[in-house]
């Protein structure tokens, strides 16, 4: 039986007022060096993405391989092993990697030297075309980082210094509020995506097969089995069903 893991829910605060993140970064783990569980972790992403086994000698030269390609400029003169990359924690379902170049090497012209890197989950492979084009649109509108490039199964973006807010600042009026505009924002522009809700629709029949499968005896920790028996304790199923009776209603 499958269980289902209790994330708090977070953002990042945007370096600019109408600066809006499409997605999670969070702070950068101080090592230089990816361990060996996150290699192992990317290393199957990788393997998806580019069809081939990646074993570890190998890592610095793909993610490598991928800044050359689409950032050139200084990073077409450093060696593999000379660029610094360090994992990002907080991705709930993409891996997220600072890539910079190493210290004394200067950008030649516009290209940045720092970037983050992104692989996409396998989960979320099947809508990577709208992701991109959403993020790509907000990037040129200045809604959110710039875009350097796209390939297979990831992505090449702006890093941007920020922290994450916990789950008590999220709660906040002042953050809450802030995020919603923002998000409406976003939701009010034209968008060359299918807009039947067919998503929306099988991401949340995904989420209560989820709950349908779960037991809360696997949850140990107190905090988070309470945390799960009041999401339990709700008629999600009704509360789906409802929400698309009011979206049929509305058209």
């Amino acid at each position: 039986m499958r269980t289902i893991q209790l994330l708090s829910p977070c953002t990042r605060e945007s370096r600019a007022p109408l600066c809006v993140a499409s997605s999670l970064t969070n702070v950068v783990k101080p090592v230089h060096n990816i361990g060996q569980n996150s290699f192992v972790t990317f290393s199957k992403c990788l393997s998806s993405v580019f069809a081939m086994n990646i074993n570890q000698g190998d890592f610095k030269v793909k993610a490598w391989e991928l800044c050359r390609d689409n950032l050139k400029g200084a990073w077409s003169d450093v060696s593999p092993d000379k660029i610094i990359i360090s994992q990002i924690s907080g991705g709930l379902s993409n891996l997220l990697y600072h890539c910079s170049l190493p210290e004394g090497i200067r950008s030649e012209g516009n290209e940045p030297s720092e970037v983050l890197l992104r692989i996409f989950g396998r989960n979320l492979k099947s809508n990577l075309n709208v992701d991109n084009v959403v993020f790509s649109l907000l990037s040129e509108r200045g809604m959110g980082p710039h875009l350097y490039g796209i390939f297979p199964g990831g992505r090449l973006e702006e890093y941007i210094h920020s922290k994450s807010i916990c789950q008590n600042q999220i709660r906040d009026p002042m953050y809450s509020l802030a995020i919603a505009r923002k998000v409406a924002r976003i939701h009010s522009m034209e968008m060359p995506i299918n807009k039947d809700g067919t998503k929306i629709r099988q991401m949340m029949q995904s989420y209560l097969e989820q709950i349908n499968d779960f037991n809360i005896d696997d949850v140990h920790d107190i905090k988070e089995k309470t945390i799960a028996s009041e999401i339990m304790s709700h008629d999600l199923i009704g509360e789906v069903n409802w929400f698309w009776y009011v979206k049929t209603m509305l058209k």
